[in-house]
């Protein structure tokens, strides 16, 4: 890591972490335990570098409450700078009609943390395997203008991981990219 220092703004630390509607303390212990142990160990080798960490999201109706709790339970004294989860449209464990809850959710997280709170934007939309056809496609620029839209009033920045693969994918992608571009100038 030290011999990369100047090349790198910071570290994206990569668990893919989800609430999936029950706590479990055991687990939300151990989880604190390595992520504490991670991050402090990037602070004490590197503490001018950012660490961002992008967990899944799952909707849990009447659950979202409990979500917040076992997330601070998790982040508890984790040296944490930006929280960047997934939207998790594109996976299904979230859907369009509730992202303004888990937004809101994610938001309570990381203002009593004290981490930036961003937005990890999915831009794809899975499918049913069909031979020889790809399983995960571009979304379409309507529904992603509508993430968009929900992640606005909650956080500071959004980012998407998977835009070198997928706005370069077919006609669909190429509409996504169109669109992308057009709104972002």
């Amino acid at each position: 890591m030290l011999k990369y220092r100047d090349l790198f703004h910071g570290i994206y630390f990569v668990p893919e972490t989800a609430f999936a509607g029950t706590r479990d303390n055991q687990k939300e212990k151990k989880l604190n335990e390595i992520y504490r142990e991670y991050c402090a160990t990037v602070k004490r080798e590197a503490p001018e570098k950012m660490i961002l960490m992008s967990p899944a999201t799952i909707y849990c109706p009447d659950k979202m409450n409990e979500m917040v709790d076992s997330w601070l339970a998790i982040l508890d004294n984790v040296p944490l700078d930006i929280m960047a989860p997934q939207d998790s449209i594109g996976t299904c464990e979230n859907e369009l009609i509730y992202q303004s809850k888990t937004y809101k959710a994610w938001s309570k997280v990381c203002h009593k943390c004290g981490i930036a709170f961003w937005s990890n934007i999915e831009i794809f939309e899975r499918k049913d395997s069909i031979v020889g056809v790809s399983h995960s496609i571009p979304a379409s620029p309507e529904r992603v203008s509508a993430q968009i839209n929900h992640a606005t009033p909650y956080v500071e920045k959004l980012i998407c991981w998977e835009a070198p693969y997928y706005l370069y994918s077919g006609v669909e992608g190429q509409k996504l990219k169109e669109f992308l571009t057009k709104i972002s100038n």
